[in-house]
């Protein structure tokens, strides 16, 4: 049973792999590659079986899941191939698997950030090898869904009992995959999903900056930011969505930093924001990529590109809702509801409670990371004034290398921006029911940790290439 445990969780990571590689292709670093991959193979897979159990009433079961895992990796493969002969690459199976790449010639400082980032992972999994899953929602939620699903091989019995269907099916899905294939506690999978995330943050940022330092440094704060690293330790959806959100916009942001905007890194930011929508809907952090989908029109004068973009971002929530809707859970979706009490409250809104909410979304929303949110602003206003007041370089709206500049920032801002919208809704509907749930409010806004350490090590990155006089942008 242990080969058929280790063969399921490699065939996430081969599929993922094969999905990542002919979409990256092989320039980036191969721990880039596996990293996007596990995550993009997660979120793709569970999403396929939900579908295959939903509409093909294909049971849970370990043959099944198997099988349609082995299925995808067959049909990732053909694409990948089929990807690298379109780009006319003669070596179909090199898959440039030189780990040692950008690794080489660490300084001290960097080796010493690596052997603390090692440590944190070391220390987490440690944990989640030896400790079951014990916190509340997990055991109540998230948990006992797949386990009920493993009983069942179905669905439909969770669903039937209401309470279960307020957030999709990721994580249960994945817990349900790994209880099918043979492990026992499910839990080390946040520890990875935590060190693929450092990774990736580290590679992008050091294709924005080409700097060792800088990149090494952000994805250090990362790793040690008690909030992220906690929840490498719970099997609580936070950690997931904040991860898949912060990949997607990173990736998206990163497809404006060439002299052509790169249509597969954008394609493959918008698909994470969407997947983002299979492990929560209840946060509006998916709608912030529509400006950056506008833009993108702007810039690429393509409209087919954006209705695909539209239909990937959508395509997950649509099909959650329709099969809420099936079972009687919802009519309709969450959304239209949203724009109800958005539509309700805009008409009583000299009636709210202005100090109240703004104090609530303060100290039980943003006041726990309020000093990186100093730091943000401080690196935003200087970046400001270098650009705009003191003029150390030319900046050109139409050339989308200088809107990049800010893009991270303007991610940052529109996110707090968002969610304080959000809470304006959610008191003027439940009224003091937020008091209750001061510890799900704290959480909910995970995502913007993640944001805001982006956006300060690319204001870093951006500030020191000014300073230097590098006047290429």
């Amino acid at each position: 049973m242990i080969i058929v445990s280790m063969l399921g969780l490699l065939g996430v990571f081969s599929f993922g792999f094969f999905i990542s590689d002919a979409i990256l292709g092989k320039r980036p670093h191969i721990l880039e590659r596996i990293s996007v991959g596990f995550l993009l193979g997660s979120g793709l897979f569970t999403f396929i079986i939900f579908l295959a159990n939903w509409w093909l009433k294909v049971p849970f079961k370990t043959v099944y899941s198997s099988l349609i895992l082995i299925l995808l990796n067959i049909v990732a493969f053909v694409i990948n191939i089929s990807v690298r002969k379109i780009r006319k690459e003669q070596k179909l199976f090199d898959y440039n698997l030189n780990f040692k790449e950008s690794f080489e010639n660490f300084s001290t400082i960097g080796k010493v950030i690596i052997g603390a980032i090692l440590f944190l992972f070391t220390s987490s999994l440690i944990h989640n090898i030896f400790w079951p899953i014990s916190d509340w929602d997990a055991l109540a939620v998230y948990d006992f869904r797949s386990k009920t699903f493993v009983i069942t091989g179905f669905i439909t019995d969770a669903i039937s009992r209401g309470y279960f269907t307020g957030y999709p099916l990721y994580t249960s899905l994945f817990h349900t995959f790994l209880y099918i294939i043979g492990f026992k506690n499910p839990i080390f999978i946040y520890t990875i999903i935590y060190i693929n995330f450092i990774l990736v943050f580290y590679f992008i940022m050091l294709k924005i900056s080409n700097n060792q330092l800088i990149s090494l440094a952000g994805a250090a704060f990362v790793s040690i930011n008690s909030t992220i690293y906690a929840h490498s330790t719970i099997a609580y959806t936070n950690l997931s969505y904040a991860v898949f959100l912060a990949v997607g916009f990173a990736y998206i942001i990163y497809s404006y930093c060439e002299n052509k905007i790169n249509l597969s890194i954008f394609y493959i930011g918008v698909l994470f924001v969407s997947l983002a929508s299979w492990i929560r809907t209840s946060e509006p952090f998916w709608l912030l990529s529509i400006p950056f989908i506008l833009l993108f029109l702007v810039y690429s004068k393509k409209v087919i590109h954006f209705s695909i973009s539209i239909f990937i971002l959508y395509a997950p929530r649509f099909l959650w809702f329709r099969f809420l809707t099936k079972y009687g859970v919802i009519n309709g979706s969450y959304d239209s509801g949203s724009l109800l009490t958005g539509k309700n409250m805009i008409l009583h809104i000299f009636s709210l409670n202005h100090i109240k909410v703004l104090s609530y979304f303060y100290q039980n929303m943003i006041s726990h990371y309020d000093t990186l949110l100093i730091a943000f602003l401080v690196s935003l206003v200087l970046l400001i004034y270098l650009v705009f007041v003191k003029k150390m370089i030319k900046f050109d709206f139409r050339n989308n290398l200088s809107v990049a500049m800010f893009l991270p920032s303007i991610l940052v801002l529109l996110s707090l921006l968002i969610m304080l919208l959000g809470l304006y809704m959610f008191m003027f509907t439940y009224g003091d029911y937020a008091l209750e749930i001061i510890d799900s409010a704290e959480r909910s806004t995970m995502p913007i940790i993640l944001f805001i350490l982006f956006s300060i090590f690319t204001n870093l990155y951006y500030l020191v290439k000014i300073t230097m006089h590098d006047k290429k942008f």
